[in-house]
């Protein structure tokens, strides 16, 4: 909830600092308007040739360190330490009320759009508006919004930039949600339209007339730029430190900033980013004494004037801000307040240790090029700081007690800690390697081992990485489980959740390999290696695609070439057919054979339709935020398409209106004659409970996509019955199938046809010995000459074999 501001404290702050809230342009606009009438000369970037693309950098920094470059710095950007920053932030464009570009300061600049790229860094284009009226009209008009979000997006595709940063100071009271709205179309039209693109926002230290939802926005970009700055300025009655990091010397400052921030969006500062200052303010004041009184407006100073002159008159540093300050004399007393690069230095780890995004800075060239404040920036983000962590990780049973374990190479890495265990709860250090991929030994046969893994170098270690599992048995296994569940915001992302579904799929006698989704983006392990894929969504959505292009085609190859997949997750639908391309939407038609009908479908259990592999099957409750996982709040609805059959159905929802829970497929993917299969949940399967319903559905899934055993014998249960022949074949009346059991045993068979529909089943209790099973044929008319599957399982282990059926 954020910060509640009585009238009491209200003066109080008003009378402390010496404003009135919101009748003073941000520093921003004041900067603006006093250095911006300097347009700059064009220079390499008045070439109308298409600047390069983004390349990828030897080493990111360890946080996102996100530089405001004002179009009045001209080229100091080629001066720039490049491999300190992550993101340029060129400002930037001036925007109308009715969402137009009024003055693009020469943009495309593509000088400093090759130089960025070149050095691995993104570059986003600022647009700003100023004005709480003009601010109003655009917000309050659809197409004013739209023509803004057209307008950004032309003006970024010509200047192969790489994002936007919406800077509107500030958002009228009344206008929040037609703010989010706005917000909300443009990053799912960025990211649409401009793939890897990103959506930031400049947002005020103090929300003074409630006119923003943090939680909301944070959710709905990628990046919240905190302009955690001008907390005293040029009209404040004292002088004092434009960025207090406590509340020694201001009530407002960024600490309670941040926690209002962490409080709106659940403790979550994964989105937020710290915006400082590199520069500060010169005020006339009374006297000397640290704070004193103001006479007059003070004024802007760049840091690249007021450390000089600090050394010259005599610099005095507040540890209780922490801040730098110096008196000096010319026409009376004057005190500058300004953050040198030791009180920088602390704010950055601040960041750091609230496990922010990252920090901003207002802004790049005001430093004048001296070297401590890059050193600063460095210690806290570049070469001498921890590792990152690697993209991404996988880990392969490969027999006798040993895991192939495998990650993304890591710059500045000089080891690689695996941590494993047979508790999730309790992972401890097992290993350690110099090499990103090596060999694990030691652990127990017919064990399920949970793994993470993190980088370390000589400053200190790497987080932790998601969670992964792999089962250890004598041979490979034909399972693989992806974690592509990467989701923070609006979810509660343990990163963990294969300890709901790896144990489901050794209980059914299968074993598990697992891999990040990362590991298949970049073709670090083979989907078609596997008899069975297993993947994690969660409640993926917009914000972190579900599945980008690169994911959509493995899995087109995977099925087409007779791949067995398990999909849930509740925002896929929504993400791909309401949110997503053409190509999008083709996709999850054609391969998850799907069609997305709602976006909530209002219930928290399900149960088995007639015709579908969960049949039986009742009262299957997933999570509401209190049984372990995270809140299915929105579970997306979905009808059947391209010879799919609904098999898993809302208990408390219409399912004409609203859609099922479930489909599935038997038969050919895309224009391939192999027999591939797919059980799609548009619930997260680790969400349901307890344990023995998420085994249930596992089996069920499993008998369902009878994945056959590509990679070597695996150590299911011994098969302890034979399939013969079934006959005639082909057959227009009955059929006859004979079966051998080695001990009395419980069977079950089902007749599909290639559209994956269930044309017959039964459950049947057989003695040991020979048996033969008799079918009459289809009981309906409607079935069409052609091949049908008839399929025998016992538990998860199942023979399938083709039969034509002549009408």
């Amino acid at each position: 909830m954020k910060i509640h501001r009585s009238l009491f404290s209200l003066l109080s702050i008003l009378i402390y600092l010496g404003h009135l809230p919101g009748q003073e342009a941000s520093i921003h606009q004041v900067h603006q308007q006093s250095f911006g009438m300097f347009e700059p000369a064009l220079l390499a970037w008045d070439e109308r040739d298409r600047p390069m693309d983004l390349i990828e950098r030897e080493r990111e920094p360890s946080h996102v360190v996100f530089g405001y470059h004002p179009y009045w710095n001209g080229t100091a950007y080629q001066n720039y330490p490049w491999e300190i920053i992550s993101h340029i932030a060129w400002f930037g464009l001036a925007m109308s009320s009715n969402g137009g570009i009024t003055n693009a300061h020469s943009w495309p600049w593509n000088d400093l759009v090759n130089m960025a790229h070149a050095n691995g860094v993104k570059v986003i284009v600022t647009v700003t508006l100023f004005d709480n009226d003009d601010i109003a009209t655009l917000l309050s008009s659809a197409e004013f919004r739209q023509n803004a979000i057209d307008n950004l997006i032309s003006r970024v595709s010509a200047g192969n930039a790489d994002g936007v940063n919406i800077d509107f100071e500030s958002v009228p009271s009344g206008q929040e949600s037609n703010f989010n709205t706005f917000i909300n179309d443009l990053t799912i039209a960025f990211h649409d339209q401009i793939p890897n693109s990103e959506t930031s926002i400049a947002m005020p230290a103090v929300d003074w007339w409630d006119s923003y939802d943090y939680a909301y926005l944070s959710a709905h970009c990628d990046g919240l730029m905190i302009m955690g700055y001008n907390y005293y300025w040029s009209g404040s009655s004292h002088a004092g430190p434009v960025a207090p990091l406590y509340d020694n010397l201001a009530n407002y400052n960024i600490g309670r900033t941040i926690d209002d921030y962490l409080d709106e969006t659940g403790n979550d500062g994964s989105n937020l980013i710290l915006g400082l200052p590199w520069y500060g303010i010169d005020w006339p004041v009374s006297g000397t004494a640290q704070g004193a009184a103001t006479t007059g407006s003070g004024s802007s100073i760049f840091y690249s004037s007021a450390e000089p002159n600090a050394l010259t008159y005599g610099k005095h540093y507040s540890e209780l801000a922490p801040s730098a300050w110096y008196n000096y004399t010319s026409g009376g007393n004057r005190q500058v307040w300004y953050d040198d690069s030791t009180s920088l230095a602390t704010k950055y780890f601040y960041a750091i240790n609230t496990e922010l995004k990252g920090i901003g800075i207002w802004a790049l060239g005001y430093d004048g090029g001296r070297p401590e404040m890059w050193g600063a920036l460095s210690d806290a983000f570049g070469a001498t700081a921890a590792p990152l962590g690697p993209q991404w990780f996988t880990v392969q049973n490969t027999g006798g007690g040993s895991v192939q374990v495998a990650c993304a190479p890591v710059s500045y890495a000089s080891e690689y800690e695996l941590f494993a265990g047979t508790d999730v709860n309790d992972l401890q250090i097992w290993t350690s390697s110099a090499n990103p991929a090596f060999v694990a030994t030691g652990f127990e046969q017919d064990s399920i081992y949970y793994c993470q893994i993190r980088t370390g170098n000589s400053f200190g270690y790497s987080d932790l990485s998601e969670v992964l599992g792999v089962s250890i048995t004598d041979t490979e296994n034909p399972v693989l489980i992806v974690q592509g569940f990467e989701r923070v915001s609006g979810t509660n992302n343990t990163f963990d959740y294969i300890k709901r579904h790896g144990p489901s799929i050794w209980a059914a006698g299968y074993g598990f390999d697992a891999a990040s989704n990362d590991a298949v983006i970049h073709g670090a392990i083979g989907l078609g290696d596997y008899a069975m894929v297993d993947w994690i969504s969660g409640e993926e959505a917009t914000a972190t695609v579900s599945f980008d292009g690169i994911e959509q085609d493995a899995l087109e190859e995977y099925l087409e070439g007779g791949g067995r997949l398990f999909i849930s997750g509740s925002e896929i639908g929504w993400d791909l057919e309401a949110s997503g391309s053409t190509a999008d939407i083709a996709f999850y038609h054609n391969y998850f054979k799907a069609e997305y009908v709602a976006d909530d479908a209002a219930s928290y259990s399900a149960y088995g339709t007639a015709n579908g592999t969960f049949n039986g099957m009742d009262g299957l409750s997933f999570d509401n935020g209190n049984y372990g996982s995270y809140d299915v709040d929105y579970p997306d609805g979905i009808h059947p398409f391209g010879g799919s059959a609904n098999n898993l159905r809302y208990t408390t929802s219409s399912y004409e209106a609203l859609g099922g829970a479930g489909v599935q497929y038997y038969g050919p993917f895309g224009s391939s004659t192999n027999i591939g299969a797919i059980v799609y949940l548009s619930v997260g399967f680790e969400a349901f409970y307890p344990a023995a319903t998420r085994d249930a559905i596992m089996s069920r899934v499993i008998a369902f996509l009878d994945p056959p055993v590509s990679r070597q014998e695996h150590n299911v249960r011994p098969l302890n019955f034979d399939v013969g022949q079934a006959f005639p074949n082909p057959f227009n009346g009955a059929i006859t199938l004979p079966l051998l059991l080695e001990t009395e045993s419980r069977i079950s068979i089902e007749v599909i046809d290639l559209r994956g529909r269930l044309l017959h089943s039964e459950n049947l209790f057989l003695p040991k010995g020979e048996n033969l099973w008799r079918w009459t044929g289809p009981e309906t008319g409607n079935t069409e000459t052609g091949v049908l599957l008839l399929r025998v399982s016992r538990g998860s282990i199942s023979h399938t074999q083709k039969v034509t059926y002549l009408k």
